[in-house]
Order: structure tokens, then sequence, then C-alpha cells
């Protein structure tokens, strides 16, 4: 069995090697020429990356704001499957409700995606997540209607898996931490503002005759890529 212990990453090359020595009728001492294996430890290699349609919401003013999730265990050498994938995502306060846009697309050979809210914390898993496999996640959260202006909403969606199928935490690789290192997580942020008026004349002069034209320019602009 592989050790879980920090020496065994990604690529670590272990070697083993047996002998054989033994006496032939004559009492002789005989030794086989020593053989060696040397394996190659592997690792899944998830990745999440959280994002969100827009940066900025109205204050004061209830919005829907979609987030998609994608978690991805990228192909490629010493990449191993990861099991018993799990990904919570818990939104701040200032989020009233979310809700699943469709169900979740697991490709790769990704099975058992599974995905459901409680309350407003979005809890997901998959069962057996190869390499080349992706899952990718799609929510509506809205917001309340008393946001300030100038707050700012943040969250992360976490996700943690195992080097091994089953619960013998003893010996897989988890995401609980220190050599238990298979956790990964992303966050995004929404700012809140209020749109803004601006009123300004286009090459200004100092006097201006009867019958000249002035040119004026209004601008609204709203915090960032925002929805309402």
């Amino acid at each position: 069995r592989v050790d879980n212990i920090a020496a065994n990453q990604a690529g670590t090359t272990l070697s083993n090697q047996a002998e054989l020595s033994y006496r032939n009728a004559a009492g002789q001492l005989g030794n086989l020429t020593p053989v060696t294996q040397t394996v190659t430890v592997v690792e899944p290699n998830l990745q999440i990356a959280k994002a969100a349609n827009v940066n900025a919401v109205l204050a004061n003013t209830a919005s829907t704001v979609r987030f998609t999730l994608t978690l991805a265990n990228p192909a490629g050498a010493n990449v191993s499957t990861a099991y018993d994938v799990s990904i919570n995502d818990a939104l701040p306060i200032g989020f009233a409700s979310a809700s699943l846009v469709g169900s979740p697309s697991a490709s790769g050979g990704v099975t058992g995606a599974d995905c459901s809210f409680a309350g407003t914390t979005l809890h997901c898993s998959a069962d057996v997540f190869p390499p080349g496999g992706q899952l990718v996640i799609t929510y509506d959260a809205t917001t309340t209607a008393a946001l300030p202006e100038g707050a700012s909403l943040t969250n992360a969606a976490a996700a943690q898996w195992t080097s091994l199928p089953g619960s013998d935490s003893g010996e897989q690789r988890t995401g609980e931490g220190g050599v238990n290192d298979y956790a990964a997580a992303s966050g995004v942020t929404v700012h809140v503002g209020t749109p803004a008026l601006a009123k300004s004349i286009i090459d200004p002069q100092q006097r201006y005759a009867i019958g000249d034209v002035v040119t004026y320019q209004v601008v609204l602009s709203f915090p960032g890529t925002l929805n309402n």
C-alpha cells in the first residue's frame, strides 16, 4: 500500500527490490540476481472555478445573480481518478434565496453527480471523477431588497475529494488538512452600488453668441456590470 505521507506526491517514484538466497543440496550458498520494480505515485488534480454573470447589483433592490461552478480534473501525466467528491457553497448574508438552473452537467466519465440547496447553501457530490472529467453547476441567487450602497457580497465554493472510494480514511488521502490536501476553493465578489448621472458641455467656450450651438453630454453610469 502506498503510504499517505508528505513524501508521496504525484510523480514520486517508489522502488522495491526482491532478493533470493538459498543453499543447494551440497550446502553451497547461492544468490539470484536482485530484481527491482519501480512504480509512480499518481494523484487527482481537481480544480474549481466560480464565476458570476455580473459583478455588481443595485442598492436597495432585489437582484438576481447567476453563478456558475466548474470543477475539473485535467488529464495529464500522473493524474488519477478522484472519489467521493463534495462541493459546498454557502452564500453570505445579503442573499435571500437560491435555486439550481437545470441539473448538474457531468462529462468525461464523472458519475453520481447530484446537487441540492439547503436554504442558501449549495451541496453537491460526485462518486467518481476521472482524469478529463468535468462538472458544471449553474444556479440563480436573489439578493435582499435592503443592501446598502458600498456593500460587497463575497463567498467561495469549496471542494474536497479522496484518493480511493469508500471511507477508509486511515489509509487514503482526503481533504481534511495537513498531508490530506485534497481540497480547493474559488470565490467571487459582487459589489453593491447605485447609478450615477453626469452632465457636461463638449468643447465648452467662455461665451456663446446668439445662434451658437451648445453640445451637451449626459452620461448615466452603473457600478460594474450589474444586473437588476
